[in-house]
């Protein structure tokens, strides 16, 4: 035989030998390794002790400037306007002529019936006096005095329609605006000029039913406009009654405007305070969902076990948000909270003492909190 052959025939059959050996001589797979939950040891979480600070709770609302007092001019008498003395944007006094109608033919009307009057007052004290020397019946004086009484009426009627020629301001405030030119006819009973008292102002909001109840008539406010300006207001008037559409309630807040400073019509942010509560200060990364979907935090017993707490948004910022209903003193779960559940024992790897930022994840928008909102 070639010995080429022979030295494949050889290697061949050491080849079977090595492939075969893997089946026979296998090592026998290890059985499948035990559930984590059963065997391991505590995950390892990070945590932080945080200790919680009185924060007050306000109702925070969106609202609009309104006059505290508003006024329709009305003629009351037909004519041409015939002066503007206040033009608008002039602030007036109580009693300040705010514009004149034309008298026409008032004042002469007058002067016929003042001569009148004295005609059938002479007449009066003339059958007055034969009365009294039985000269005159009963029936000619009481027409005499019914005469005179009429004339008087007459007169009067005149003097009322002179002076509601002059249009007074009833209160102090700005004359806003004008419906008519100088010259322009004017009817009766026509809106002349508005007159608006803007000192105070009064911010309207709309307070939720769950709300209302923690709204009292004199409780401060803190207003902030919408070009920035701040006021420190009260709150006037709570309505008795909700909204049918909205189901909210309307709240009225006077606020101080010295000098009409600040217009009527601008929007503006109140912050009503309603109570103080200890909360914490976290990270909005931090927030987890329970099983029933509930918003919260988990902290660390002291037993080592994982417990979650619901949480209350008591204030939204930049930075994080203040929580409350959570124990004032918590051993709180910065990194690993994603990996844990309620009941499990963890070892704690406790990081600095403070208040925890974006600690388990980038930071994040706020948590809107609605009409709720607080400060320190």
């Amino acid at each position: 035989m070639d010995r080429s052959y022979l030295i494949a025939g050889l290697i061949a059959a050491g080849l079977v030998a090595w492939i075969a050996s893997g089946y026979l001589f296998a090592e026998p797979e290890p059985q499948a390794a035990p559930r984590a939950a059963e065997g391991r040891a505590p995950f390892a979480v990070e945590a932080r002790r945080l200790v919680a600070e009185p924060v007050t709770r306000h109702i925070v609302s969106q609202g609009e400037a309104h006059p505290s007092r508003e006024a329709s001019l009305v003629a009351e008498l037909a004519g041409p306007l015939e002066e503007i003395v206040a033009p608008q944007g002039s602030r007036v006094a109580q009693g300040d002529v705010v514009a004149r109608i034309g008298l026409g033919d008032l004042p002469s009307r007058l002067e016929e019936a003042q001569a009148l009057v004295e005609e059938r007052e002479a007449a009066y004290e003339a059958a007055v006096q034969l009365g009294e020397r039985g000269f005159a019946a009963e029936q000619t004086l009481r027409e005499r005095r019914t005469a005179l009484s009429s004339a008087v009426a007459t007169r009067t009627r005149i003097e009322r329609e002179i002076e509601n020629a002059t249009i007074l301001a009833p209160f102090v405030g700005i004359v806003d605006e004008f419906a008519f030119d100088e010259g322009a006819f004017v009817t009766m009973n026509s809106e002349v000029a508005r007159l608006i008292d803007i000192d105070p102002l009064v911010v309207r909001i709309a307070v939720p039913q769950q709300s209302i109840g923690e709204v009292a008539i004199g409780l401060p406010a803190q207003v902030t406009f919408v070009d920035g300006r701040q006021a420190e207001g009260e709150v006037a008037f709570v309505s008795a009654r909700a909204d049918p559409q909205t189901r909210t309630f309307r709240v009225e807040i006077r606020v101080p405007n010295p000098h009409g400073a600040i217009p009527a019509g601008i929007s503006a942010e109140t912050r009503i305070p309603v109570e103080t509560v200890p909360a914490h200060f976290i990270s909005p990364a931090l927030l987890s969902l329970s099983t029933e979907g509930l918003l919260g935090v988990k902290t660390v017993e002291p037993d080592g076990t994982v417990a979650f707490h619901e949480v209350e948004i008591v204030q939204a910022q930049a930075m994080g948000l203040w929580v409350a209903n959570v124990p004032e003193e918590i051993l709180l779960i910065t990194v690993g909270q994603g990996f844990v559940q309620e009941g499990e024992v963890v070892r704690v790897v406790e990081g600095a003492p403070g208040t925890p930022t974006e600690a388990d994840g980038a930071p994040g928008d706020a948590v809107p909190t609605g009409a709720l909102g607080a400060t320190r």
